[in-house]
């Protein structure tokens, strides 16, 4: 699964990402990136509107990695025509939004 393809940013697999870099993409896909006192980051979808939740303490590029992480889940899950189905291939999604790395 090859969602690299669909991100629309200049030299965007040959240079390092910047936060810069994963707010255009969330704004151009309509992804609300909430930052809250939760455990663990994570993406969901609910009624076609797509969330990502990051953990408040994070900073630097922890931070930035667990963004582009989320931003992996939302392609893995079917970008903008995702549902709020479940995830069944959950060890393959993970992986694949890993390898969208900072």
């Amino acid at each position: 699964m090859n969602f690299l393809k669909n991100i629309d940013i200049a030299d965007f697999d040959v240079r390092a990402q910047t936060l810069a870099d994963a707010e255009r993409i969330c704004e151009e896909n309509s992804i609300t990136v909430l930052e809250l006192d939760v455990k663990t980051s994570f993406y969901f979808c609910c009624y076609g509107k797509h969330f990502i939740v990051l953990r408040k303490s994070l900073r630097g590029l922890k931070k930035l990695f667990e963004l582009f992480h989320e931003i992996g889940h939302f392609y893995c899950h079917g970008g903008r025509n995702a549902s709020a189905r479940s995830f069944t291939e959950r060890e393959e999604v993970t992986r694949n939004a890993d390898n969208l790395r900072v």
